[in-house]
């Protein structure tokens, strides 16, 4: 399954394939974005009269922090049991 030390994700079973989701990307998005909502909010105070300054910066990165999160427990909550369980997935609606 692994090639020089890097997975195969063609083959790997979906549950390794949805660990490594959450623990190489939601982990990380959960504990790097508040810090990074944090340095975004000092930068745009501290050199507000600079211009330069990246303005909107926070906002656009609380924005993101709130949709990522909602996104990410969704997938762990709903779609990642359902994969992990083997169920089939299907269109919520019928398709014509």
């Amino acid at each position: 399954m692994r090639k020089s030390g890097r997975a195969d994700w063609r083959v790997a079973p979906y549950a390794e394939i949805i660990d490594h989701i959450i623990v190489r990307y939601h982990d990380r998005h959960r504990e790097q974005l508040p810090e990074l909502i944090l340095q975004a909010t000092k930068v745009e105070r501290v050199h507000a009269d600079k211009p330069n300054v990246p303005n909107g910066l926070t906002r656009y990165l609380t924005m993101l922090h709130q949709e990522l999160s909602s996104h990410m427990m969704k997938e762990e909550q709903i779609l990642f049991p359902m994969i992990k369980q083997g169920m089939e997935l299907r269109p919520l609606a019928p398709s014509a």
